[in-house]
């Protein structure tokens, strides 16, 4: 009993996390830059199980998030804003 209380709790928190990410890309979706995607579309693309896994190492994923994050400061340095 213990493990299926933990499993949903576990499971609501993983659905507003996701819920949360969503949020935070809806208004880069609605002005157009990024494409628009339904909520439960998101969902399923987030949490479907080929996605959990990756081939590259941490120093890839290091790298490619810092050329996010520059991308996303130099955003916010030209327009003044997000």
């Amino acid at each position: 009993m213990l493990n299926r209380l933990l499993k949903n709790a576990f499971e609501k928190e993983n659905e507003n996390i996701v819920y949360e990410l969503w949020k935070t890309l809806y208004p880069k979706m609605m002005s157009g830059q990024i494409e628009f995607m339904e909520y439960d579309i998101f969902k399923e693309k987030v949490t479907s199980k080929k996605n959990k896994f990756t081939d590259i190492t941490y120093e890839e994923v290091e790298k490619e998030m810092d050329q996010v994050m520059a991308a996303y400061e130099g955003q916010v340095n030209l327009t003044g804003n997000i």
